[in-house]
């Protein structure tokens, strides 16, 4: 996608960033638009989030001068606003990115393509493309509002031991979740479709509604995860 850069205008999308005065007191640090960064035809883009690896304090990810964080390691977190169309967000004929991606409705509808499937995805429901070529449009006459994360993993790291999505297709219950990956015979497809799994593991996703909750770390190994809130209108 070629972009061009904008400065001045606003999004129309609220972020409320929280955090602590000199005297250790817990404050609202800032509330505002999030600024249009990247504009193309009609996709607008600005960024919540940019951290080059691991955070390293809660202060960490602060976007200065629009620089993104980029390489390996890097993790970014964006604001999508789109114009419907049927011009393809990411094209399915693309190869993949080689990166971890998740896309989070917030308002209107997507259109996911993988392989020869193909899901809608209404406001509050989740894509997963996993590694797979795939492509992402508009869906409906309403504008679209998402929330794209996407991190860059490291080729050179250890091999993750093999986890299975603990999920099964069928009518979803609290979240809808749309998983992509390889069929028997290696082919890109969408593998599940349906409620998130309730014991969650590495580059699973889950969108609290409204609802109160308790984490509690299983397995071996220290638990390192990643929250995104959002406000929606009731």
């Amino acid at each position: 996608m070629t972009s061009t850069r904008e400065t001045n205008m606003e999004l129309g999308w609220r972020i409320v960033t929280t955090g602590h005065d000199a005297g250790g007191k817990e404050v609202i640090r800032s509330d505002r638009s999030l600024t249009v960064k990247e504009k193309e035809s009609s996709v607008r883009v600005g960024q919540v989030l940019s951290l080059n690896g691991p955070a390293t304090g809660v202060t960490d990810g602060e976007i200065v001068d629009g620089v993104r964080a980029h390489g390996v390691g890097s993790l970014t977190v964006d604001a999508l606003v789109l114009d419907p169309s049927l011009a393809w967000l990411v094209d399915p004929a693309a190869p993949p990115s080689g990166s971890f991606e998740a896309y989070i409705v917030v308002h209107g509808g997507l259109c996911v393509v993988v392989g020869d499937d193909e899901a809608q995805l209404a406001a509050g429901e989740v894509f997963l493309p996993r590694g797979q070529a795939y492509g992402v449009r508009t869906a409906g006459a309403d504008e679209v509002r998402a929330v794209r994360v996407s991190a860059v993993p490291d080729p050179a790291a250890p091999v993750a031991e093999h986890t299975a999505v603990r999920a099964a297709s069928g009518p979803p219950t609290w979240v809808r979740r749309v998983l992509a990956g390889p069929n028997d015979a290696g082919r890109p497809c969408l593998v599940q479709d349906g409620d998130p799994a309730v014991l969650l593991v590495v580059g699973d996703i889950l969108l609290q509604r409204g609802t109160n909750h308790l984490w509690q770390a299983v397995g071996e190994h220290p638990l390192q995860m990643m929250t995104v809130m959002l406000g929606v209108r009731s």
